[in-house]
Parts: C-alpha cells; structure tokens; sequence
C-alpha cells in the first residue's frame, strides 16, 4: 500500500477552511454531553461523527481541491507489499498539520457518500508520512528502510521479537481482572499469528511511575488500558457501592486465589463470573457516567484544546510549579509531582505519569496504544514530541466490551503484517462487522504519527 500526505494550510490561509475547522471542532467537542443524553452507543453519535467528518473532508478539498486523488506523483511513503490483494493495493491518506487541528477525529472523514475509513486508511502527523533520512535513524526506520521483513521470520531466535509491555491502569481491585482480560486478548493475538512478530509482556505486580519509565528502555511497545467510558478517578471512594455488589457475588476458590495472589487462573470457556462482571462493568457505565470535558473544573476548554495547554517539549509543569521550574527539577525517576488525572495522564496504582516525564531520558518507545477514555485528543501530540513515532487512541468514549475487543483485533492484524495505519482501519471495521455500521464504536479509535511502522520493523 501507500500513503498520500494531504497538507493542511497554516490558519489564516483560507477563511473557509478554518471557518469549517472551527464547526468541526465545536460539534467533536459536543460529544461527550451527546452520549449523557443519548448513550455511549447511540445512533446519534454516529451521526454526529459522520458531520464532523463531512466538515473535515470539506475543509481538506477548500485547501487542496487535488487532496483525494491519487495521482502516483503525490508525496507520500510506501509500504512493501505483503502478497495480499486485499492489502497491498491500499491508499492511505496523511494529514499533515500542527495542533490543536492534529487532534481532531480525523478518522472520521466522510464524503458525503460514505466514511472513507471503510476504504482508506487514516492518520494524521505533524510531518510527511515518508521516513526521514537522518544520519543517526531510529532503528525501526532503518530496518523500514532497508526493507528487513524476515526479522522474525527467518527463524531469529527470541531476541530478534519485540516486546509490546502491558501496563494496567488504576482501577478497582474487583474488576482488575477485566482489565487483564483485555492483555488475554492481545496475547492470544500475538500467539496466533503464523509468524512471531512480537510477545506480549504483562507484569505480575503493581506497577510505580518508575518501574514504567524503566521498563519503557527495554521494550518496544507499550499498550495502556484503562477506563474508555469515563475518565480514570485517583480515589475509590465513589465506586464504593461497585465494591460491595461485586463482593456479594460467590468467589469460587480459584477468585479467591486470585484475589489473593494478585494472578489471573488460566479461563477454560466462559466464566459466568466474568460474565456477571462485564454487566456489571457495563450497568456502572451506563448509570450517568461522568463524561465532564478532560479539562479541569471551571474551564471550558476542549479535549482537544487541552492537549496544548501544556506547550509541547516545554517540560513546564501545571499548578504548583515556580516560574521557570520544569519537570526535570521537579521530577524522579519518572515521577511528575502536579500531574493530574484531568490531563490524561496514565494513572497507575501509585500515581499519574505524563508522557513528558518519560521522555527526558529517551524512554518512550516508537509504538504506544493508549486504550482509555480520549487518549488520542488528550495525549497523542504529547507521546510524539516525547520520542514516540505511532500513537493510537480512543477519539470518543465507549465501553469497556468493544474495547477490549477492538485492542484484540488491532494486535491480531498488526502480527498478520499489517502497518499500524491499515491494523486500525482493518480493527474499525472488524468492530462494524460486529456491532453494525450505525454503532459508533467502529469510529472511537484513530492514530497520529507514521501510519507506515510495523511490528516486523521494531
């Protein structure tokens, strides 16, 4: 396949153009207080995406009426093929633009005919989609470059696979299992390829912000999962009444094992208290969740604005820090004092880290799936200027089910070969197949950096 960079003029180019980003921006950021009145699955939503992405498409076609035809002079990276008809003839379209407007749901373009992600592959970056040449290349655009596909293949020994780390999000400790539920997934996924493209490494205690920021050297992955439906909450109290019906229901001896040691019993078929869970999970979702802006309180700035408020690369901390102080006087080993949950910091057990932490000491990993509540307007410009090359992520809240599902089907393409561009649209429509073309899970999800990368080039 191949991309197509679409470059979007700077604001105040066009008045069109940015009077069509401005409406898009609006409406994208309306979704939240839709889905409180309609629900996370509502027709509505879908709808709602689908005239955001008529807006975005048209403002792409002001700035550039050539923007959709794929001329083969276009500028643009091309992937090797794979042997796959229904692959390698792809046309993947690249936006490239500067925040706030890297943020917005991109993935949502739609023609008026249709969303063109049932055709296209999509992402969006703040550089063209072709790898730079450098003198010194990240090691995975060197093996793009040298078009090194047999890595794994070829029968290299384990320490030629790259590692994907897990890292479970703060949650309640009754339902951690439906989190780790969502590492079986990927595992099984990874397992199953016919070729060993990657392993899966999930921790077996509770990871701290610096077991993160030094475990990211070793790795070449990391995939976060955490609430998707509402954002993470750094205290318990709340969820109490959560606690205590799921306390009611009978733990066989192999719960309470677990409970104890921390570890998941290997799952023959369907638990029926893993099924009680996920409608638990899914009733506590749906009783008016708390779907507030990711900004803080008091303010009304956007998730897509609040991915800026911090300028990007400043290292400048939010509340709390003396003129000039920056995260690195203020930080160790990984730990950011004055990181919020708000901000969409990963919330872990012991406490929030923020993309920025991990990046001083160059411990951000090309490939990051954020699989929580807005992480791709909240955090995927961040994670890039910390060293990340690919970051996908949730554009709209949904439930914990099609996520879990969604992070499963996307792995299970990425270890068929597939890039990370095509993985995610081959995932979205996975989930429309599933749930139906008018459920709007199949269109939460979106990337920003090179569509292009690969697990045969970690």
């Amino acid at each position: 396949m191949r991309w197509i960079d679409i470059e979007l003029p700077v604001a105040g180019t066009s008045q069109k153009l940015d009077a069509l980003l401005d409406e898009a921006t609006i409406l994208t950021s309306g979704i939240s207080e839709l889905q409180q009145h309609e629900g996370l699955d509502g027709v509505l939503v879908t709808e709602r995406m689908a005239a955001v992405g008529r807006l975005l498409f048209q403002a792409l076609v002001a700035g550039d009426p050539q923007a959709f035809r794929p001329q083969d002079n276009r500028a643009g990276a091309r992937v090797p093929n794979l042997g796959r008809t229904d692959i390698d003839p792809l046309v993947g379209y690249h936006i490239v633009t500067v925040p706030p407007r890297l943020m917005l749901p991109w993935s949502w373009l739609h023609n008026g005919v249709g969303f063109l992600l049932e055709r296209h592959p999509l992402c969006s970056s703040q550089v063209s989609s072709q790898i730079p040449e450098a003198d010194t290349p990240r090691p995975w655009m060197q093996r793009y470059s040298e078009q090194l596909f047999q890595a794994s293949s070829d029968g290299a020994g384990s320490a030629a696979v790259p590692e994907i780390f897990f890292v479970p999000g703060h949650c309640q400790e009754k339902i951690r299992r439906l989190i780790y539920r969502e590492a079986e997934g990927i595992g099984s996924a990874l397992a199953a390829a016919r070729t060993s493209r990657a392993r899966l490494h999930v921790p077996d205690v509770a990871l701290t912000p610096h077991d993160l920021v030094t475990h990211s050297l070793l790795v070449q992955a990391l995939h976060y999962a955490g609430p998707t439906s509402q954002p993470p909450e750094a205290g318990l109290g709340s969820d109490r009444w959560l606690t205590d019906l799921l306390a009611d229901a009978t733990q066989s001896p192999e719960e309470q094992i677990a409970d104890m040691t921390g570890l998941e019993l290997d799952a023959v078929g369907i638990d029926p208290v893993d099924a009680l869970l996920d409608r638990v999970v899914e009733s506590y979702e749906q009783a008016d969740p708390p779907l507030a802006p990711v900004a803080a309180a008091g303010s009304a700035a956007s998730p897509i604005d609040a991915a800026t408020t911090d300028p990007v690369g400043s290292g400048q901390l939010g509340s709390g820090a003396n003129a000039g102080e920056t995260a690195a006087d203020r930080a160790h080993s990984g730990e950011c004092v004055g990181a919020a949950p708000h901000d969409g910091s990963w919330l872990l057990d012991d406490g929030p880290v923020r993309p920025e932490c991990m990046a001083r000491d160059g411990n951000v990993p090309p490939l990051i799936f954020s699989n929580s509540y807005l992480s791709l307007p909240t955090l995927g410009a961040r994670f890039l200027a910390a060293g990340a090359s690919a970051f996908i992520g949730p554009v709209a809240p949904l439930y914990s089910r099609p996520a879990r599902l969604y992070a499963a089907r996307f792995y299970d393409f990425l270890a068929d070969g597939l890039c990370t561009g095509a993985a995610l649209r081959a995932a979205s429509l996975a989930l429309r197949d599933k749930y139906g073309a008018e459920h709007p899970a199949w269109l939460s999800y979106g990337m920003v950096g090179y569509g292009a990368l690969a697990l045969q080039y970690l």
